[in-house]
């Protein structure tokens, strides 16, 4: 069999109508997780009743605040020295549209879902997944090919696919979306290949199967994209890559360059682990080498290096902050984390790839831990749903404050500020259609603006 990642785009965390409060847990100064059980759970606002006039704010802070709400008013009037940073929102300049957030509903977090009492199960589920179970759509990208078709016989190390079987495995890919069609399952979109350099690699630890973008483009040109064309699948989107940021504007140009293979690729999927090797601006640079193919981050995750579950980081929830709003800064339709939960170890997985993740459940105690990535994940979710459209947001000088600024199907305006600073910064928000929007940013906090 193949190994096989689905992710979905979540409108995460809904919540009833009693407004639970997180149950803190800490492990040291500044970590700290939410706890969760069979019977209760820290719940989230499921709409916002903006105040005529006004706005609504929600904190997330290393302080211990979650979805801390504060409302306030626009004022009139504006002077030098009335804040420390000046931001101005421009709702006419518009970018890109987004497709969500979202994190991978791998064979790990089936197992550990699975490994809970049925209630807790419930309660995990729904605070991921939308209220009425529409609101998501699903992507998939394989991670190799059966053993018997690929040229090392083997699921991981170096290893290819034998060319004998190039239509046998886009043939594959329909028996795998007719299956999950039996099941109600239907997919939005897919990559060819999950991590394609990783096959390349030798002795490499964990499912693969290598593609040079050049290969890529001929197997999409001349296989996939002609089958899932001919097929009862023609919806779905295939999304080029779908590995590291560095290699993107290579692979871009050499496969959407090719006009056998671009008639077909909707899309180009990113994983974030080697982001720190580029500039965020390479990202904008492809989109305006080809505007009509939009980019979506597929895959994220802290731990990758330490291998090890951080109970309640507030920094790795930081890190997930800091690249989600850099990259929609610059073209970027959507961010999916890798694992929606893992267990404590940040497994199970057979490589012994142990990795961080927003949910960690504790199968023992029949608890789950909310650690501040999922938070922050929902301050994008929440307010930025499928839909929404990046707008302009600008500044002369920001005083460390990372911000991006969307409008939302309903048209409202969504402003996100992050601050890793260790001291809040005071912000005023012009805005030529209500006025003038006064915050404090707290110190190593995250804050969502909706009006």
């Amino acid at each position: 069999s193949s190994e096989i990642m689905a992710s979905v785009f979540w409108d995460m965390v809904i919540c009833n109508a009693h407004g639970e409060e997180c149950a803190a847990r800490e492990y040291g100064a500044g970590n700290m997780v939410c706890v969760c059980n069979a019977t209760y759970c820290d719940s989230l606002p499921s709409q916002f009743n903006v105040p005529d006039g006004g706005f609504l704010a929600y904190v997330s802070s290393k302080d211990g605040r979650r979805f801390y709400n504060i409302a306030g008013t626009f004022q009139n009037t504006f002077q030098d020295g009335d804040a420390e940073a000046v931001f101005t929102v421009n709702q006419e300049i518009t970018y890109q549209e987004m497709f969500g957030f979202g994190g991978a509903m791998t064979d790990a977090s089936g197992i550990n879902i699975a490994s809970l009492s049925e209630s807790a199960q419930e309660n995990l589920l729904h605070h991921i997944f939308a209220p009425d179970g529409n609101d998501f759509s699903i992507l998939v990208a394989p991670w190799s090919a059966p053993k018997w078709m690929k040229t090392n016989s083997q699921f991981n190390g170096a290893g290819q696919l034998k060319k004998e079987y190039y239509q046998v495995w886009a043939d594959y890919f329909i028996r795998f979306f007719e299956a999950y069609a039996k099941e109600n399952l239907h997919f939005w979109a897919t990559t060819p290949q999950n991590e394609p350099i990783d096959g390349f690699i030798p002795n490499f630890s964990f499912n693969a199967m290598g593609w040079t973008n050049e290969g890529e483009a001929n197997w999409v040109a001349n296989y996939l994209g002609p089958t899932l064309e001919q097929s009862d699948y023609s919806n779905v989107n295939i999304m080029i890559m779908d590995d590291q940021r560095p290699f993107i504007t290579n692979w871009a140009e050499v496969v959407l360059t090719n006009e056998n293979a671009s008639k077909y690729v909707s899309g180009i999927a990113i994983h974030w682990y080697l982001d720190f090797l580029s500039n965020g601006s390479v990202l904008s640079t492809v989109h305006n080498n080809f505007p009509d193919v939009f980019l979506l981050y597929t895959e994220a995750c802290n731990g990758a290096t330490s291998h090890k579950v951080e109970l309640g980081s507030w920094k790795n929830g930081e890190e997930y902050a800091h690249d989600i709003i850099q990259v929609t800064n610059n073209w970027v339709t959507g961010w999916v984390d890798w694992n929606i939960a893992l267990d404590e170890q940040g497994g199970p997985n057979w490589a012994n790839n142990f990795v961080d993740a927003p949910i960690i459940v504790n199968a023992t105690a029949d608890e789950f831990y909310k650690q501040p990535m999922y938070y922050v994940l929902a301050h994008f979710s929440k307010f930025v749903p499928q839909g929404s459209q990046r707008i302009q947001l600008s500044t002369t000088d920001n005083k460390g404050i990372e911000n991006v600024a969307f409008v939302d199907p309903n048209g409202n305006t969504v402003l996100i500020f992050l601050n890793r600073n260790e001291e809040p910064v005071s912000a005023a928000v012009k805005d030529a259609n209500h006025g003038v929007l006064n915050l404090n940013i707290e110190a190593r906090s995250i804050i969502s603006v909706i009006y």
